[in-house]
């Protein structure tokens, strides 16, 4: 069940209220200012803030050349990676094990999966820990874990990559008698 918060907020129209106790003016990067430094933040003549022209000026980023940036995280799928590693904190696979099965596929991490390899990978690191986790057979490790997945795409919407990582921990809540039903 989802619970929906609606917030409404009163519009600045004047900086003359303000005090020093206030938050608005102890120099933290916040919303507001962000607002007043793009001159988002109006005076009491509709006019843009005191100084917020300026201080938007002095605070643009310097060009960066792309010679000089260098990728964090190769692959063209950088999500496998993340799905991976929440789901074999889980598991309690090795990474060289993960590797390992990357390698035979012929890339080096999950993020250089296509997102069918990386289904595969997702699915038999959970059908693995099925079995020895929740004592199912091979063939009922991989029906449990397609019937979850299936209901949560084809009922809720959830991709097929993200829908076996909420498998996971959906069938890590239940009993191994739970789980074979």
């Amino acid at each position: 069940m989802w619970t929906v918060r609606l917030y409404s907020f009163a519009p600045v129209t004047s900086l003359n209220s303000r005090n020093p106790s206030n938050r608005r003016d102890n120099q933290d990067p916040g919303a507001y200012n962000l607002a007043y430094r793009n001159g988002w933040i109006k005076d009491a003549e509709g006019n843009p803030a005191k100084n917020s022209h300026k201080k938007s000026q002095a605070s643009k980023p310097k060009p960066v050349s792309n010679s000089n940036v260098v990728s964090l995280v190769s692959g063209s799928y950088p999500e496998h990676n993340r799905l991976v590693k929440a789901i074999r904190k889980i598991t309690g696979h090795q990474p060289d094990a993960i590797v390992a099965w990357c390698q035979s596929k012929g890339v080096k991490q999950p993020s250089e999966l296509p997102p069918e390899k990386a289904y595969q990978l997702l699915t038999s690191l959970v059908a693995g820990w099925l079995q020895s986790a929740k004592g199912l057979t091979e063939s009922g490790a991989i029906k449990t874990l397609h019937a979850k997945i299936d209901h949560l795409v084809g009922n809720q919407g959830i991709n097929y990559l993200e829908a076996v990582a909420i498998a996971l921990d959906e069938l890590q809540q239940l009993s191994p008698k739970e789980v074979r039903n």
